[in-house]
Order: C-alpha cells, then sequence, then structure tokens
C-alpha cells in the first residue's frame, strides 16, 4: 500500500535515477520516456495506477534496457512498476540491479518513522527485508542503520497501545529475528498483540514459543507473567499436569518487589485447581490457602479454597463455611458465586447447609435467579 508520502520518496528515487543516467543515447531517451510516464501515473492514482500508463512505461523502460543492459535508472523505474503489480521478488531484482540496497528503504523508512507516518515506515522496511532476501542478512542492515532489538519492541508496544495491530506484529517479528537475547520477550508481545486482534491460535502459538525458549526476557515481571498465562490456558484445555508444571515456573520466577500479588494469587488458586483435578488434595489445599493469605480480595480464591478444605478434610466444616461467607461478603450481588457455593453444598450432600444459603438469597431479593438450584417450597 502506498500514499503521497510514500510516493514522494519513491518520486524521489525516480529524479535520482533520471539525474544520474550515463547510459548509450538510445537508452537514455527510451528511459526517461518511461520513467517520466511512470511518475505521473502513480500521483494520479496511487492506490491502484492506471494500466495503461504503467504498461506504457515499462514498454519504455525495457526498450532501454534492450539497448543498455546494464542502465539502472531503467531497472529502477521497471522495479517500481513490478511492485505495484504485486511481483515482490522480481521487484527486488530489478532495484538490486539498479545498484540500490536495503539501506535506502531502511533510510526512508526512519524518514518516515520519525514523521510519525507508520503505515509508510513499515512498506519502506518490508521493502528492505525483500531487498535482501534471507532474513539473516537483514539483521545486518538494521544493525548497521543503529536499530536494536529493543528498539523494534519500543515501536511495537507504541503501536500496540494505539491498536495498530498488524503493525505491532511486524516489529515483534523483526525484535525476535533481530536479537537471540530478546526473543522470548517479542513473541509474548507477539501473543498479546494477536490475543488482543482476536487471532487466539496464533496468540497460543506465540505464547509457546516465548516459554519454550524462555530466554531473552526484558525483565523477569514478563516472563513470571507468560509462565502464568500459559498454566492457566493449559488448566483451561485440562491439561493438568502440564498446568501445574507452568504454574510452579511461574511462581518460582516470581520477581519478588514486583507488586504483582493479585496474579501471583491467582498462579497459586489456579495451581491449587490443577492439582485437586489430578487428586493432590493436601497440596491443592495448601496452594489455595497460599492464594488467599496473598490477595484477601481474591473472591474465587475464597471459594474454591472451602471447597477443596471441605473435600480434604470435611472436619474442618466451620473453616469452610468461614471462606464462603466471606466470598458471599465480598461479592454479595453476585448470583454466581451465591449459584456455585449453593451448588456445591447440595453436590455434597449438605442438603441444610445449601437451603440455609437459599433462604438468605429469598432475603436478598436473589432467590428467582436461582430457581434451579432454590425451588419454591
Amino acid at each position: 500500500m502506498t500514499n503521497k508520502w510514500t510516493l514522494a520518496g519513491l518520486s524521489g528515487l525516480l529524479v535520482l535515477a533520471l539525474l544520474g543516467r550515463g547510459t548509450a543515447l538510445l537508452s537514455r531517451v527510451a528511459g526517461n520516456a518511461g520513467l517520466l510516464t511512470l511518475s505521473p501515473a502513480l500521483v494520479a492514482s496511487p492506490e491502484a495506477p492506471a494500466p495503461h500508463p504503467l504498461t506504457q512505461a515499462k514498454r519504455w523502460l525495457t526498450r532501454a534496457l534492450a539497448w543498455e543492459p546494464k542502465d539502472q535508472g531503467a531497472h529502477n523505474g521497471l522495479g517500481w512498476i513490478l511492485a505495484m503489480q504485486g511481483k515482490d521478488a522480481e521487484a527486488a531484482t530489478e532495484w538490486r540491479a539498479a545498484g540500490l540496497t536495503a539501506k535506502e528503504f531502511i533510510k526512508q523508512g526512519e524518514w518516515a518513522y520519525q514523521a510519525e507516518r507508520y503505515e509508510d515506515a513499515l512498506w519502506w522496511y518490508k521493502w528492505a527485508l525483500a531487498m535482501q532476501g534471507q532474513r539473516t542478512e537483514a539483521v545486518a542492515e538494521w544493525q548497521a542503520a543503529g536499530l536494536t532489538a529493543q528498539d523494534f519492541i519500543t515501536r511495537g508496544e507504541r503501536a500496540y497501545r494505539a491498536k495498530r495491530y498488524e503493525e505491532a506484529l511486524w516489529w515483534y517479528e523483526q525484535a525476535a529475528v533481530l536479537k537471540t537475547d530478546l526473543q522470548s520477550t517479542a513473541f509474548y508481545f507477539q501473543y498479546l498483540t494477536l490475543k488482543a486482534s482476536g487471532s487466539k491460535e496464533p496468540a497460543m502459538a506465540s505464547l509457546q514459543r516465548a516459554i519454550s525458549l524462555d530466554q531473552g526476557w526484558r525483565n523477569q515481571q514478563i516472563r513470571f507473567r507468560a509462565w502464568y498465562l500459559w498454566g492457566v490456558w493449559l488448566h483451561q484445555g485440562q491439561r493438568e499436569a502440564e498446568a501445574e508444571s507452568a504454574l510452579l515456573k511461574a511462581i518460582a520466577v516470581y520477581p519478588e518487589g514486583s507488586r504483582l500479588e493479585q496474579m501471583l494469587s491467582e498462579a497459586y488458586r489456579v495451581l491449587g485447581l490443577a492439582q485437586q483435578a489430578q487428586g493432590k488434595l493436601e497440596q491443592a489445599v495448601r496452594n489455595l490457602e497460599t492464594a488467599v493469605r496473598l490477595n484477601e480480595q481474591n473472591v474465587w480464591a475464597h471459594i474454591h479454597f472451602g471447597q477443596a478444605l471441605c473435600r480434604f478434610d470435611m472436619r474442618r466444616v466451620t473453616e469452610v463455611e468461614k471462606e464462603f461467607a466471606v466470598a458471599l461478603n465480598l461479592k454479595p450481588d453476585d448470583v454466581k458465586i451465591w449459584r456455585n457455593i449453593i451448588g456445591f453444598w447440595r453436590r455434597e450432600g449438605e442438603i441444610e447447609r445449601a437451603e440455609s444459603l437459599c433462604l438468605q438469597a429469598q432475603q436478598k431479593g436473589i432467590a428467582s435467579a436461582l430457581k434451579e438450584i432454590c425451588p419454591s417450597p
């Protein structure tokens, strides 16, 4: 995609080609005719140049190359025509024949980026990669231009916050290639961007790459978040043993003093659920109790701790009721919580306790929303 700013850079390169021509007279005449035909055709219709002027320009430029195969201006013009036609590989070949390198495209991209023309910058950078042919060669060009993986991640974060998800993904991809010591960070931000754009499966694939590599984290907070999110996803997919392992890893890498206690509490809560699903009740109770201790406002930690404790040792039922009462006090109007606790007591055969809560719900005026578990007498 091009717009007037991209075309300004494009036209500048074409003008340089015109001024720098030093080939035979016939080639010069034909090449100039082709370039002069091409430039106004692009400016007149930047999104979709008219086929006829492009065809006419291509004819002139091809004729120029027939007379002088090394005519760099003609190769340059043909490159732009092929680019407009979507023939990327052929366009790159022509530009290389014109003596252009990725450096010129990177420079144009940097000018566009500094001017906050982000779409243009992305366009130039993509062509810089196309000019290299091999991504490993492109890395050298990025580094020669003074760009680092951290620069790309920073730009990706800026695009992500502005909800320019396609652009953000591109920056993160380059960061992952540019420097191995930030790879996991780049893949983690890819995950965030893909998830925000609604691409759930590719998002999880990026998250898996981040935790599989487990190197190149910008900081321990990001590493902890990634392992926690991966563990939660495994638990949701009922892959409990894997979830347990991932969440234990998250807890192990948790950076003290990071003010992520709420997420750490959730890590312990989901860990407890994964262990409970595997029949590891004693460990589950211990970790769910830790979840409550880390964040006393964690409603579901109170509920799940109480339920696990009841199954582990019914003699501690008073403690169980206390945990349920705390949860209901924290969110007294949340029907989902009432339904969960009442349903739990019914499943455990504690009908009197279930009926007592149904009566409380009726007194609060929410019994109508609980008809399936609190039938009318």
